[in-house]
Order: structure tokens, then C-alpha cells, then sequence
């Protein structure tokens, strides 16, 4: 399975995108003998599927890229990586209500809080209502002080949007 996926890896990064789906696929489907005694448990599963959404995006084939971010984050609700992911592909395709009610379902979980607070501010961020984006990721920051991507996307829009003296504290 290592092996496949690597070599899904390398098709995707050569743009030989049915090809890296077809391994990806065997990666998730072929019934293998173990080989290698490191063998990381992800790559059956949530790795694979990430990586197969991704090559799924960069064909334009979005609903399948969203059904293998469903598929991820059923099997591993506290996996932030995928909801991120599902939630910047709502974005991609303009499905605001969808992604309001993502957003709040985020946040009505203390452990994705803050991410459910960044695809808040995203949303706001794209429909030009900056200083909404602001003080909902001032709010992520108040509420997740270790969180860096909140602290990152704050300053970032503090950098773009705001004074520079707000970004630089």
C-alpha cells in the first residue's frame, strides 16, 4: 500500500490525475499483504482519502472531491485537516446557507470551535464584509489563543484590511 501510494503521489504531482485516482483507489480497496513493518495505519484511510480529494479538486471533479471530505471527517469527526478542506471547497463553489450551517455546527463543538470560527470569517471575507471577518477572528483568537492559523488569518487580515498597527500587535 505504501508503494501505490507514493506512486498515486507522483501521478498527481506529473498531472496524470485517472491514473493517481485509479491507485488511490487500490490503495483504499486492494487487499494486500503487510511488507513493511512501518506500515502507518492512515494510508488505508484518512491520508489516502485527503490526497484523492485534492487530485479530485485539481480535476474539476468537486462533488467527488466533497464526498471523500464527508467520507473523512464521518470516520474522524475531530479531524480538522478535513473539515478546513470541506469547508474552503464550499467556499469555492459559492454555497453560502451550506456553509453557515458547517460554520455553525463547527462551532457548537468545543474541539472545532476555531475552525468553524475561520470558515465564519472566510465567508465574510468573500462577501467584502471585512470588518464581520475581523471580529469574528478576533473572537476565534479570544477564545483559542493557541490556535496559530486564527493568530495567521487575524494578522493577515489585519495586514490587507485594517492599520498596520493593528496587524503588527
Amino acid at each position: 500500500k505504501e508503494l501505490l501510494f507514493r506512486d498515486a503521489m507522483l501521478l498527481h504531482q506529473s498531472g496524470r490525475y485517472e491514473e493517481s485516482v485509479s491507485q488511490y483507489r487500490r490503495v483504499l480497496t486492494d487487499q494486500t499483504d503487510r511488507y513493511f513493518a512501518s506500515l502507518d495505519p492512515g494510508i488505508a484511510g484518512a491520508k489516502t482519502r485527503h490526497n484523492l480529494a485534492v487530485v479530485y479538486e485539481d480535476m474539476g471533479r468537486l462533488q467527488d472531491a466533497e464526498a471523500e471530505w464527508w467520507t473523512i471527517v464521518d470516520a474522524d469527526p475531530e479531524y480538522r485537516p478535513g473539515w478546513q478542506e470541506l469547508g474552503q471547497l464550499l467556499l469555492k463553489q459559492n454555497r453560502t446557507s451550506e456553509i453557515r450551517e458547517l460554520a455553525a455546527k463547527l462551532c457548537a463543538d468545543s474541539q472545532l470551535k476555531a475552525v468553524g470560527r475561520l470558515l465564519s470569517a472566510r465567508l465574510a471575507e468573500s462577501q467584502s464584509e471585512f470588518d464581520e471577518a475581523i471580529t469574528v477572528l478576533e473572537a476565534a483568537v479570544a477564545e483559542s489563543p493557541s490556535d496559530l492559523e486564527a493568530h495567521s488569518e487575524l494578522c493577515r487580515l489585519l495586514f490587507e484590511r485594517g492599520l498596520p498597527t493593528d496587524a503588527e500587535a
